[in-house]
């Protein structure tokens, strides 16, 4: 029979009962009641006008016992044991029966310890036993018993008799469920509103989008019939046609590890230019994507994305404001999040960085020579990484860090050179400055190491005198060139970092962030003696700063700004720092991590 129809009529016939019996002949009924092995609610039974009659009579105690099993438990029984009658077998069972409901209304994981106290148990296994013959097999308790943490952990427990009050509480509290519940539903509403809208401004926006690529389509057909008319009336022959249809036919290699021009992404409304076969064009701020080796005759490979500024006048390469070089982290792939694959594509963070910091900037987003799986292992950086890529020391000698970053981008200079021509003819003065650009470094995740590798040599180099480069004379000078659009050496790259910023960086050990305060010190001591300033910039999402398993990336964090706050007062401001928290509103989730690199502040 089920438990609650049991209970009922158990209740029925113990109600029944004591309507027809007088006051001073309950008692031996309120003991038959207590100690039945299958009564467990006992309210109506107090409720019953006879029952109530024995308040103030001889037999008063027994009104006591009655409400004692209604809302009691033992250690009420005990702490009140003297103005009591003594209770049988029976009772003692049903009382610590009914405990076990009262614990398990608080939570749901009881402790060993507490429930042997509160049932006056002296060891674990007659606990369990307790647990199992008398409260689970008696269907009042469902759970788990674990002997390893010494709990129990409670997932059905039978209702008791409600308390007076308690009525109130839970009806407030249903009611504050039910006010939650329509605000609820009115949020999803709108939201569902702002969905709809939002789709049809998205439709509307990828509507003008076709329309615009089949303009610009329309455009490059017309302008490549155009040429080839043009080629047509100078190549008349038969054999000048010949020749062209066979170099339409060839594969387009524009040089080793080089992403064919012809794929990438068209921008509406930007101008190209000719530069070769007939279908090579080039935009005047090309992104490239390359793989180079980290220096001459070495096995190791960095892949490179590259957004590259070229000159309006000449369409040669031009020398930038400032260098943006950006050190990505470990791979993340499977997840089937379209946010998290758009922003780990290394061209679309070129794009990204160069819309940030505006067109006038070389960007170069650098990936890790060597992967473990997933894991970035920026060994050549940093000598003393893992093999997942974790350091365990920042180390200046060798300058490992800030050698490899030149010997990156003098190789990206070099593979850019094989597709966009440098016409000699033209005067220097069209595509070389003579002022050095700048360079603003970043690490997004794992790459936050090589921020700190190349602080802790900055931190290491001397102050000298820069000499700015001069321009050359008589023919036209490439290594020249080089030194104005990129730096060369280890010195020129670090004199010239002007802007550090840490992109949501974190690992899984020490070394998130340098903490070393002798390096902050003498980077302090390099702009007092005349050092160019600068600018750190930490970004962050709780899914880095909140972590509760990894509180060292927030400890590591808050230390390096202290030492930072502390060595800007005595630089007289030309070392700054400041913190920058996004999504703050939000639970943390790998898609804010990605999600940073979009919506990070630069200014």
């Amino acid at each position: 029979m089920d438990i609650e129809q049991k209970q009922a009529e158990l209740i029925d016939h113990f109600v029944n009962q004591a309507s027809t019996l007088k006051a001073s002949a309950l008692w031996p009924l309120i003991v038959e009641a207590t100690s039945h092995p299958s009564l467990f609610a006992f309210s109506e039974i107090l409720s019953v006008p006879t029952v109530s009659e024995l308040q103030g009579t001889e037999n008063s105690l027994y009104l006591d016992v009655l409400r004692l099993f209604a809302h009691g438990t033992w250690t009420d029984y005990k702490n009140n044991a003297g103005c009591l009658p003594q209770l049988v077998p029976d009772q003692v069972l049903k009382l610590k029966q009914l405990t076990v409901l009262t614990l398990a209304e608080v939570s749901k994981v009881l402790p060993y310890d507490q429930l042997m106290q509160e049932l006056d148990v002296s060891n674990v296994r007659e606990l369990e036993d307790f647990l199992i013959n008398e409260c689970m097999y008696a269907g009042i308790v469902r759970g788990k018993l674990d002997q390893q943490r010494r709990c129990f952990e409670v997932q059905f427990a039978a209702g008791r008799d409600l308390r007076p009050g308690q009525l109130g509480n839970m009806l407030q509290t249903l009611s504050n469920w039910l006010a939650t519940s329509d605000n609820l539903l009115v949020s999803i509403q709108e939201k569902i509103k702002w969905a709809d809208s939002m789709s049809e401004v998205d439709k509307k926006h990828r509507k003008d989008v076709e329309d615009r690529v089949e303009e610009v389509k329309k455009s490059l057909s017309l302008k490549a019939d155009i040429d080839f008319r043009g080629h047509e009336e100078i190549y008349s022959e038969p054999s000048g046609v010949m020749d062209y249809e066979e170099d339409r036919s060839r594969p387009k290699s524009l040089g080793d590890g080089i992403q064919c021009l012809e794929d990438i992404d068209i921008d509406h409304g930007t101008q190209w230019i000719f530069v070769g076969a007939a279908e090579s064009f080039i935009k005047p701020d090309v992104a490239l994507q390359f793989e180079v080796p980290l220096a001459p005759g070495s096995t190791s490979y960095c892949r490179v994305a590259a957004s590259l500024c070229l000159s309006t006048a000449s369409r040669t390469l031009s020398v930038p404001s400032a260098n943006a070089i950006f050190f990505n982290g470990d791979r993340v792939e499977g997840t089937k999040n379209p946010v998290i694959e758009r922003l780990s594509d290394l061209q679309k963070i070129a794009q990204i960085l160069v819309s940030k910091y505006g067109g006038c900037v070389n960007a170069y987003v650098i990936e890790a020579p060597v992967f473990n799986g997933p894991f970035a292992v920026y060994k050549d950086f940093i000598p003393s990484v893992n093999r997942y890529g974790e350091p365990k020391s920042y180390n200046p000698v060798g300058f490992p860090a800030s050698n490899s970053t030149v010997s990156v981008l003098l190789n990206c200079l070099k593979e850019a050179k094989k597709v966009i021509p440098r016409r000699e003819q033209e005067s220097s003065a069209d595509s070389v400055s003579f002022n050095q650009p700048k360079t603003y470094i970043l690490g997004f995740s794992k790459g936050g190491t090589v921020l700190n590798q190349l602080v802790t040599e900055l931190g290491s180099l001397e102050v000298k005198s820069q000499v700015k480069p001069q321009p050359p004379s008589g023919e036209f000078s490439s290594v020249q060139e080089d030194i104005q659009i990129i730096p060369t050496t280890k010195e020129s790259l670090l004199n010239s970092i002007s802007e550090i910023h840490y992109v949501d960086v974190g690992l899984n050990s020490a070394g998130a962030y340098t903490t070393n305060h002798d390096v902050i010190e003498r980077i302090s001591q390099r702009l007092m003696q005349g050092a160019p300033g600068i600018r750190f910039v930490l970004h962050g999402t709780p899914r880095q700063w909140c972590d509760s398993s990894r509180v060292l990336i927030r400890e590591e964090k808050d230390r390096l700004v202290h030492l930072l706050e502390s060595e800007s007062r005595r630089s007289g401001g030309k070392l700054q720092v400041c913190e920058k928290f996004y999504f703050g509103d939000r639970p943390p989730n790998l898609q804010m991590h990605f999600e940073i690199i979009e919506d990070m502040d630069v200014c």
